[in-house]
């Protein structure tokens, strides 16, 4: 054994001499709270009686961003999986505990019972949620009562589409809200309101991938003026929408509008943008070139 002349190990011996299992648990909290709901549902528990201990811990389910939970999904084929292989007899395991409490229950596995067991894991400290493209209407309520402390709220397209007369009643419950993202611009008007009146913190807003007209780009500045954050990446937004966004959000700090279609980088642009710290438009091509584009791919497919 190498020794110091002090009589102390050396740094090799002490570092192959650690274990895993043997980190403070403030350290494996600040790393199992970033690997995601499925590894820390089906992996992490299982190493070590010291990680799964650890995993009790409501700080490791501050991100709640939930797979895919469809009966066919691999996430809920490997959790009837872990299920079969050790059995519900005795919940040491978040799978057991799961399955002893909601499977019998349910008869089978409910994306809802699970959603919620989850949820209850974080005991009302959760500041991300990505909602689940199946939760339901009761589902949505339970995640407003259970989620007080949320800064980033993902709405996907289908839930938005399926509840936006829903999503605007829940907005007040979340008052600590920073950044919203949205699936599709659909009763915009009615969140971005309740948004303005309750969430005193929110500087950001994420809408990739849609259309933004004249009506959608104006109930950004009249509804969110002082917006510093905005994202509408692969967006279909014509030159003078966006010139409108640039004119009306004046407190923007950063907008990206990479891949976007409908306008083409020029001086005036670059011109209203000067106050912006970063400003992304890589990528973007005119309706036109964009058209010819896709023109030339269907020809080549043929």
């Amino acid at each position: 054994m190498l020794l110091r002349s002090n009589g102390s190990l050396s740094d090799k011996t002490q570092m192959e001499e650690r274990k895993w299992e043997e980190l403070h648990t403030d350290c494996l909290v600040n790393i199992f709270k970033r690997v995601g709901i499925e590894s820390l549902f089906l992996d992490v528990p299982f190493v070590c009686k010291s990680w799964y201990g650890t995993t009790h811990n409501p700080l490791c389910w501050g991100s709640l961003i939930f797979p895919d939970l469809d009966p066919k999904s691999r996430f809920v084929q490997r959790l009837f999986y872990e299920q079969r292989l050790n059995g519900v007899s005795t919940p040491k395991s978040h799978v057991n505990a799961f399955f002893t409490t909601f499977a019998w229950k349910f008869d089978g596995f409910s994306a809802s019972a699970f959603m919620r067991f989850i949820v209850k894991r974080s005991c009302k400290s959760a500041t991300t949620l990505r909602l689940p493209q199946n939760c339901t209407e009761d589902d949505l309520e339970f995640f407003a009562d259970e989620c007080p402390a949320l800064t980033f709220l993902d709405i996907p397209h289908d839930v938005l589409l399926q509840y936006y007369y829903v999503i605007p009643k829940l907005i007040s419950k979340w008052k600590h809200l920073e950044i919203l993202r949205l699936g599709c611009l659909l009763d915009m008007q009615d969140i971005f309101t309740q948004v303005g009146i309750h969430c005193k913190s929110f500087i950001g807003l994420s809408i990739e991938g849609v259309y933004i007209g004249k009506a959608e780009a104006s109930t950004i500045i009249n509804f969110l003026p002082h917006i510093k954050h905005l994202t509408i990446r692969g967006a279909r937004i014509s030159r003078k929408n966006l010139l409108r966004i640039l004119k009306g959000c004046e407190g923007l700090v950063f907008l990206d509008a990479t891949d976007c279609v409908g306008f083409v980088k020029d001086n005036e642009i670059l011109k209203l943008a000067e106050h912006i710290h970063c400003f992304k438009c890589e990528g973007a091509i005119s309706a036109d070139e964009y058209e010819l584009l896709h023109q030339e791919d269907e020809d080549a497919f043929l």
